[in-house]
């Protein structure tokens, strides 16, 4: 489990979004619970270690993100685009993933317990050592990617 302890402090949405516009990409050990970046364009962002629980990214570009180790429980990441993102180590526990995009993603010991990935495109994804137990994958799409060890 993720320990809270060592992460920086919070951030809001706002102050998030103007340092990206500014040209900042990492975020490293933020606290962002119940943050709400729907529809926002993160495209190459770094929020390795941090804390999403909750978040609201519905919509939200997260092309080429990187999200290791990152502890997006019950977010909501319906419709988000997170193609290329590297997410070894990601707890997405009882997230909302319908319809996203996850092709050609690094999903190497990344948790998907309870998750919803209905619809999800995981075309190329690599995934090996990933937990999908309890996960709704109804109609999610698998293909041409690489499946090792997979829990669930």
């Amino acid at each position: 489990m993720l320990n809270s302890s060592r992460h920086k402090r919070n951030m809001s949405a706002e102050e998030l979004l103007q340092r990206y516009k500014k040209g900042w990409l990492e975020f490293k050990k933020l606290k962002l619970h119940a943050i709400d970046l729907h529809g926002a364009d993160l495209e190459g962002i770094d929020l390795t270690d941090s804390i999403l629980a909750d978040a609201d990214l519905r919509k939200a570009n997260l092309q080429g993100a990187k999200l290791t180790f990152t502890d997006l429980r019950r977010a909501n990441l319906s419709e988000a685009n997170l193609s290329d993102a590297e997410m070894t180590g990601a707890y997405f526990h009882s997230a909302i993933l319908v319809n996203a995009d996850l092709r050609n993603s690094e999903l190497g010991s990344t948790s998907f317990e309870c998750a919803n990935l209905m619809l999800a495109n995981l075309k190329n994804a690599k995934v090996k050592f990933a937990n999908f137990s309890c996960a709704d994958l109804l109609g999610a799409t698998f293909s041409r990617g690489s499946i090792e060890r997979v829990f669930g």
